[in-house]
């Protein structure tokens, strides 16, 4: 009994939870685990080993740019000029001797950013790193190979007079990398957060999901009908049952009704009215239902499949001899709702009356034997 109970929602319960799991560390890796990193304060992006750039978060600031080598524009003015830009992508040089790039983002640092690019040409990088000019944080990932072209170049060109970087140079100094401004791991910080929500979500929801299965959680049903009757007596009243359909398990005793989730068990003189129904699929064939309407108002509906054997269980129920209503009529469903107890007064007196007419007969005819003389 509790293997075929529990199969009923561990069928539906693990994969789902696996599939949420699995989705969960999807998301969580798209973002790089960035927002694991957020806590704690960034580092300065000069300050960190070479080795130590890549993936990391830290901060820059504005001041420390060397040049400009490449921008994305938003939105051009009527000249055919840039009005607004999208992205500005700035040199920076590390403590190390290193350069990378950094990728400028936002409304307020992308106008620093014009305002220190712009101020380059009149003033030096030295003169220019008195001036505070704000900061910008992100994580260090990867450069598209056309922008590190780009990047090699501008080096090359920073060159001092009398100066220039081989290509064993470049190689060894200029790295393919760009601080991302705005940047939570391999994303931007709203997106990051929020797939990272979500995939927390899923991920919590997934470990309820398996806890509920550890514990039994859907079989309350069966642990009380063990607790009433003891784990032995209990499974001789499931294995009293006969089957009709996969959902439906009818005995002298108990009816054990298996929802999407949770079997429930139904004590059999409970039942007061049962009826099949139907719904149309496609294609024009009927699928049936066997509803079970208890003495308590609880309503219960297996899904059996054809009429035949919604009849057949429908006969089952009836077999046993209690005071049950049969078939569905508009003022069956109205006295049901609005009286249960003059329903159930109802069935019992009709019940009465048809074990009364039944006996009628066989009384008659010991009535008519002759006398033995």
């Amino acid at each position: 009994m509790k293997k075929r109970i529990s199969g009923v929602y561990l069928k539906k319960i693990l994969p789902l939870a696996i599939v949420m799991l699995a989705v969960a560390a999807a998301l969580l890796a798209a973002t790089g685990f960035g927002a694991f990193k957020s806590f704690g304060e960034a580092p300065q992006l000069n300050k960190l080993a070479s080795e130590e750039l890549k993936g990391a978060r830290a901060y820059a600031r504005i001041a420390d740019i060397i040049g400009e080598f490449a921008v994305k524009p938003k939105s051009y003015d009527s000249d055919g000029n840039i009005a607004e830009y999208k992205a500005r992508y700035c040199v920076y040089k590390t403590d190390a001797g290193d350069y990378l790039g950094i990728c400028i983002r936002g409304k307020t640092e992308l106008i620093n950013a014009a305002q220190y690019v712009s101020a380059l040409e009149a003033y030096s990088t030295e003169e220019l790193a008195q001036f505070n000019m704000g900061t910008v944080e992100g994580t260090v990932g990867r450069i598209e190979d056309y922008l590190y072209d780009m990047l090699r170049s501008a080096v090359q060109k920073s060159a001092g007079e009398g100066e220039e970087f081989d290509e064993a140079y470049l190689d060894a100094h200029v790295l393919p990398l760009v601080l991302e401004n705005g940047y939570l791991g391999t994303m931007p910080r709203p997106w990051s957060w929020a797939l990272t929500i979500i995939g927390l979500l899923l991920a919590a929801s997934a470990v309820v999901y398996l806890c509920a299965c550890l514990t039994g959680y859907w079989e309350k049903p069966r642990k009380a009908l063990v607790s009433e009757l003891g784990r032995e007596a209990a499974e001789k009243t499931f294995d009293e049952g006969e089957d009709f359909g996969r959902k439906l398990r009818i005995g002298p005793e108990r009816i054990f009704v298996a929802g999407k989730l949770v079997t429930d068990v139904v004590k059999t003189d409970e039942v007061i009215w049962t009826y099949g129904r139907s719904r149309r699929l496609e294609g024009g064939g009927n699928f049936w239902s066997l509803v079970i309407k208890t003495t308590e108002g609880g309503e219960f509906v297996a899904p059996v499949g054809d009429a035949g054997t919604a009849q057949a269980a429908l006969e089952k129920i009836v077999s046993f001899g209690g005071p049950v209503v049969t078939g569905f009529d508009k003022d069956k469903q109205r006295l049901y709702e609005r009286d249960l107890t003059g329903f159930i007064g109802r069935a019992r007196k009709l019940f009465a009356e048809q074990k009364l007419r039944a006996s009628e007969p066989e009384e008659a005819a010991e009535d008519g034997e002759p006398e033995e003389e």
